[in-house]
């Protein structure tokens, strides 16, 4: 299993399966268990609390093909996996998603930064007070 910054440019352009309601007593181990009956999971992420490291009971899943991903997608929206009705969607991308699609990325890099913009304001503001 890859970690989110070494998911391949070909892994890139698979969705990534949202999953919510899990129970909070699953691990990573036992998601990538369950999960890999409906194909390859090549990257997991189930996010934790700061504080008590528990799991806040969502997972974001990437598979090795768009295929897999459709199956499980329709699959596991709405089964019912340990006691709870698991809610399954596609995960919605932005810029800091290190996985997300190659289309993002492009429209990303587009975007002009406005960071100098504002120090030079800054810097101006800064010069008509001292004069």
């Amino acid at each position: 299993m890859k970690t989110p910054f070494s998911v391949s440019k070909k892994n890139a352009l698979v969705p990534t399966l949202y999953l919510g309601n899990l129970s909070y007593k699953l691990n990573e181990q036992g998601l990538q268990k369950f999960l890999s009956t409906y194909g390859k999971v090549t990257y997991l992420f189930m996010p934790k609390e700061k504080h008590t490291k528990k799991s806040k009971g969502i997972a974001f899943v990437q598979y090795s093909k768009k295929e897999e991903f459709e199956r499980a997608l329709k699959i596991l929206n709405g089964k019912d996996y340990m006691g709870r009705t698991l809610k399954a969607s596609k995960a919605i991308e932005n810029e800091s998603m290190p996985f997300s699609s190659e289309e993002m990325r492009k429209e990303v890099k587009a975007i002009p930064t406005t960071k100098k913009k504002k120090m030079k304001k800054g810097l101006a503001l800064l010069e008509s007070i001292r004069s």
